[in-house]
């Protein structure tokens, strides 16, 4: 019997332990970053909120900019996208929805080449993939009255909908890669062609409007023709400690939110 007790201990102990697996934004808070990798290319969360993409290799895509949660299991990364020893366009900026599952922890560190530099990495290891990927607008030019008066602090409001038709979420954003903007963010379900009319209005403490710096910017389709259509009312940023409430008008019913934080 002391000695089956003792093989059952010696097995035990010898017996590897098995991985954790968290959620990934928990991963983020508590090992600073989540990295995955694809194969080709490498994916990597910062606890910043900042985010990096690029080639396990001397050559390919890479992507910069920022990352945030959608409020579920997506991970929206808004950026500019490039090409490491390759040509690319100067002002292509995206945004990449991931959907990640629950990710088992590193068990060992590996050697890769991240962005052309060999070095240690520790890689995540779970099912995720890229649900959509949309075109955006260039950022304010650094320098201009927006950029320099925008706020290096991002901020999220959200608007409560009650079940709005067609609609799937109203935000108003702040964010220093893009300027303040209200975000529109249709369900996929609805076709852009019926797209339920919004009409928005930034007010100031005295009820006068607040113009926006360009006409509503309209995208989506998403990646292979699926995903969401969005559509994004900017404003300049200088105007934001002015700024009171946003006004949304979705059909026929409106919805309004103080902005001030």
């Amino acid at each position: 019997m002391k000695l089956f007790l003792i093989v059952c201990l010696v097995v035990a102990a010898a017996a590897p332990a098995r991985a954790q697996r968290r959620p990934p934004d928990q991963v983020i808070r508590d090992d600073g970053s989540l990295l995955l990798t694809d194969g080709s290319s490498f994916y990597r969360f910062n606890r910043d909120s900042s985010f990096d993409s690029g080639p396990l290799g001397l050559s390919g895509r890479t992507i910069t900019g920022r990352w945030r949660l959608d409020g579920s299991s997506g991970f929206i990364i808004e950026g500019k996208w490039s090409w490491i020893n390759g040509l690319a366009l100067t002002d292509d900026f995206r945004r990449m929805t991931l959907r990640i599952g629950n990710v088992e922890s590193p068990t060992n560190t590996d050697t890769l080449v991240l962005s052309g530099r060999r070095g240690p990495a520790r890689v995540h290891r779970g099912y995720w993939f890229v649900e959509s990927i949309v075109s955006l607008p260039p950022p304010a030019i650094p320098g201009g009255r927006g950029a320099a008066a925008r706020s290096s602090a991002n901020f999220l409001i959200r608007f409560e909908l009650n079940n709005a038709p067609g609609v799937e979420q109203v935000a108003w954003r702040v964010e220093d890669t893009r300027g303040c903007y209200l975000e529109i963010q249709y369900r996929d379900t609805w076709s852009p062609a019926t797209l339920p009319p919004s009409q928005v209005w930034l007010l100031r403490s005295d009820g006068t409007a607040v113009p926006r710096t360009r006409p509503v910017v309209m995208t989506g389709g998403g990646f292979g023709g699926t995903g969401p259509s969005y559509a994004s009312y900017y404003y300049d940023c200088a105007a934001q400690p002015d700024a009171a409430t946003v006004v949304v008008k979705l059909g026929q019913e409106f919805f309004v939110k103080p902005v001030l934080r």
